[in-house]
């Protein structure tokens, strides 16, 4: 028989004060907006983590991602900003995923947005 590990996956959102500032200050887009795109889109980074997973258990940690949103909603850059799993593929993973995503337009530009997630096997 076969146990079949679940996940827990923690997400929090690191932007402040309610709204993502660019870091030039050109463009606002409102935190619970950010929230609800990364919402919609959780299946792929759960996706990302089960495949981590599958290779190690009891892999788990604090993933940053950071991105631009542009001006028409779409992200135009995507990176690791941070990651304590070791050499891991799922912040990969998960920077990927995210480089697809489309948000609402921003006002005035583009936002900066650094979007930190907790993965934990449970």
């Amino acid at each position: 028989m076969t146990i079949k590990k679940t996940w827990l996956l923690s997400v929090i959102i690191a932007v402040c004060a309610g709204t993502a500032h660019a870091g030039d200050g050109t463009g606002t887009i409102d935190k619970d907006k950010i929230r609800e795109v990364v919402r919609a889109h959780i299946v792929e980074i759960r996706e990302c983590y089960n495949a981590t997973l599958a290779s190690d258990p009891e892999a788990q940690g604090r993933v940053v991602i950071d991105f631009t949103i542009g001006p028409q909603g779409t992200v135009t850059q995507a990176a690791v900003g941070s990651s304590d799993m070791g050499e891991v593929a799922a912040p990969t993973c998960m920077r990927d995923a995210i480089q697809g995503w489309v948000f609402p337009a921003p006002s005035g530009g583009s936002v900066k947005v650094s979007y930190p997630f907790l993965l934990e096997p449970g």
